[in-house]
């Protein structure tokens, strides 16, 4: 039974037996404690408030280990409190608006007004984190994160728990409220790998097991690799809505540890082919198509004809925009390989980078007892480089500087103009159709 209700009975007792003034006047003081604040809960606030530094004897606001600036905790509920104050109050809508996220339309008029498109792989929240810091279009959850995150030989040994796990961490970091100033660039649209294994399985079995990755991972879309095979499933989810990125070229789900990694669309009669799957899976509902290893010659061609946005990853720069691996443009240790050529470099007596070329340092307030190694053996930390990376990135993508002419592959002469032969003769024989479906169209309208 609460307080409140026990001083309730026992000042109705009080007055049916006719208590005296000074004994009412008491009741009535126990009432108003009661109806109060608890003392410790207010005691309780004030110390969290107040909380002491690690490495200091007077109250001083600790944020460590959740890596915010001092009082940005206290200046975000100031600003919810001030939100809703705002919302309750008649004079008009609160000033707070939740941040755009780009959309499969925003990346259709981009390719349009030929905007290059960047999107860039995150795998954990410090990664999406640094996508905010620059006009990244798309996020990708790749299922790369298998070779560069876990460890594994290929993206075959992904499973869907794992993929979900990091999508959703990504989803948080992309979407953090605190990042919804409007002076930041529009969250990116999120889109995530379908793990190996589920496209090939029933189609009543591979759509729920894709939907369940898009909603447990808090996705706006998927990826999808394969060609003509895939299209029922790419036509079944998009005829409900959910977006999917085609994926052709490369394929690295395909490989496994004892197979390796080559150029696609070498020859004429291959580019062909790679242009006759991109027209049917645009036909089955695709918003872009991800052109992954092949001739930038190729590329470029299939871009020119097809409707929707390319995205290219070592497909040249003929493409409408541009995907790479963020551990890759940051030179990640992710593999054994890559760690013994760093100690190689040491042993060498390799030069450190001039200060002057270093991103300015930036990191949270710690505790006494930690010690910023990075900036003690660099001069910068590695947020600040993260950052830098992939606002550089961004910038070379969207300036059309990424990638240069040596940064991709080649077609051999005679293949390109066996290819070129065979494109005109293509484009004339859809130029015939387009306009014989005009003339049926003409006198449709003309009959009616």
């Amino acid at each position: 039974m609460s307080s409140v209700a026990s001083t309730s009975k026992v000042t109705l007792g009080l007055l049916q037996k006719g208590a005296s003034a000074s004994l009412w006047s008491a009741t009535c003081d126990l009432a108003a404690r009661s109806r109060a604040p608890p003392v410790w809960t207010a005691n309780r606030s004030s110390d969290y408030r107040t909380r002491r530094s690690f490495s200091q004897s007077r109250a001083a606001w600790s944020v460590w280990p959740s890596g915010m600036e001092p009082g940005s905790e206290r200046k975000r509920g100031e600003a919810q409190q001030s939100t809703s104050a705002q919302a309750s109050s008649t004079s008009g809508l609160p000033k707070y608006h939740p941040p755009r996220s780009i959309t499969v339309q925003d990346l259709q008029e981009m390719k349009e007004r030929q905007e290059p498109i960047a999107m860039l792989t995150a795998y954990d929240y410090p990664s999406a984190l640094a996508h905010r810091s620059a006009k990244v279009d798309i996020s990708l959850i790749g299922d790369s994160l298998a070779n560069v995150a876990l460890g594994h030989p290929t993206t075959q040994q992904l499973d869907i728990d794992a993929m979900v796990h990091h999508c959703a961490a990504v989803s948080r970091g992309v979407n953090d409220p605190i990042l919804s100033h409007p002076s930041l660039p529009p969250t990116p649209l999120i889109i995530a790998d379908l793990p190996f294994g589920i496209a090939q399985l029933p189609l009543e079995a591979a759509v729920p097991a894709a939907l369940d990755v898009v909603r447990k991972g808090r996705l706006h879309g998927l990826k999808i690799e394969g060609g003509r095979e895939v299209i029922p499933l790419i036509s079944h989810l998009t005829s409900f809505g959910t977006a999917v990125m085609a994926h052709i070229g490369l394929q690295p789900q395909r490989f496994s540890s004892a197979s390796a990694l080559s150029l696609q669309a070498r020859t004429a009669v291959e580019a062909i082919e790679l242009l006759d799957e991109a027209l049917a899976l645009e036909e089955a509902g695709a918003f872009a198509m991800l052109i992954e290893c092949v001739p930038g010659r190729v590329a470029a061609e299939v871009t020119k004809r097809l409707r929707i946005p390319t995205i290219g990853i070592g497909a040249g720069k003929g493409t409408d925009g541009q995907v790479l691996v963020q551990d890759d443009i940051l030179g990640e240790i992710n593999s054994p390989l890559s760690l013994l050529r760093v100690l190689e470099a040491q042993e060498q007596g390799g030069e450190s980078p001039s200060s002057s070329l270093l991103p300015k340092p930036s990191a949270p307030t710690t505790p006494r007892f930690v010690r910023n190694f990075a900036m003690q053996a660099t001069g910068t930390t590695g947020g600040a480089v993260r950052v830098a990376a992939v606002q550089a990135y961004v910038k070379a993508v969207k300036e059309r500087t990424y990638p240069n002419d040596e940064e991709g592959y080649k077609m051999k002469r005679e293949e390109w103009a066996a290819l070129k032969a065979w494109l005109e003769e293509f484009d004339q024989q859809e130029a015939a159709t387009a306009a014989a479906e005009e003339g049926r169209q003409s006198a449709d309208e003309v009959i009616v």
